[in-house]
């Protein structure tokens, strides 16, 4: 029920980097070769290296440290695991762009009352509507075609294929991609909207 007029930060600390600053050395090499400037559909993003390790400066200047890359390559924002940034190599082997990937947490409301007889009984789990956060909006999931289908607020349905190894179920319209969260009685509880935002090197 957090409701503030105004906020500050005072002092935080996620993982090694700290609103103080970095205490440990560093090599700046290390970082450099993602360093610059990178175009993308709402402005121009920089990426510096600031208090320990890489900072990204968006159009509209917010900035967000980022966490050391993992095994798979993504530098995680330091205060929020959901967002990240991965970077795309050219041939000659130098940072050539950026993708930022923000995953939106889309809790389940409730599934359909009835559901038909042809829909597979692996794919039941999933119908259902989902809370987009912070909009008074949501997204179905349905049975159509012979696949699972999101209907987007807008945009419009999109079936979907999947999923991979990784859980990640891709659309067949845009570039959005999704998965889902179940419990432990396998009750799908979450859905994620897997967004990506790509930007090309400038300078």
């Amino acid at each position: 029920a957090l409701n503030p007029k105004r906020m500050e930060i005072l002092d935080f600390q996620a993982g090694l980097q700290s609103f103080a600053g970095y205490q440990d050395d560093i090599d700046p090499e290390k970082y450099r070769p993602y360093l610059g400037r990178y175009q993308g559909p709402r402005g121009v993003i920089t990426v510096s290296l600031e208090g320990g390790g890489l900072k990204l400066t968006l159009a509209d200047q917010r900035a967000f440290g980022l966490r050391e890359p993992d095994d798979g390559g993504e530098w995680l924002f330091q205060l929020s695991p959901d967002v990240g940034v991965t970077f795309e190599r050219d041939r000659s082997g130098g940072v050539a762009a950026l993708t930022i990937v923000n995953r939106v947490r889309l809790p389940k409301k409730e599934g359909p009352a009835d559901i038909p007889d042809r829909v597979p009984e692996n794919l039941r789990p999933y119908l259902g509507r989902y809370s987009l956060p912070m909009q008074k909006e949501e997204l179905t999931v349905s049975y159509q075609g012979g696949r699972l289908a999101v209907h987007v607020p807008g945009l419009g349905v999109r079936r979907l294929e999947g999923p991979d190894a990784q859980g990640v179920w891709v659309a067949d319209q845009g570039d959005d991609r999704f998965s889902f969260v179940t419990d432990e009685a396998g009750r799908v509880r979450t859905m994620i909207l897997i967004e990506s935002i790509r930007s090309s090197r400038i300078d």
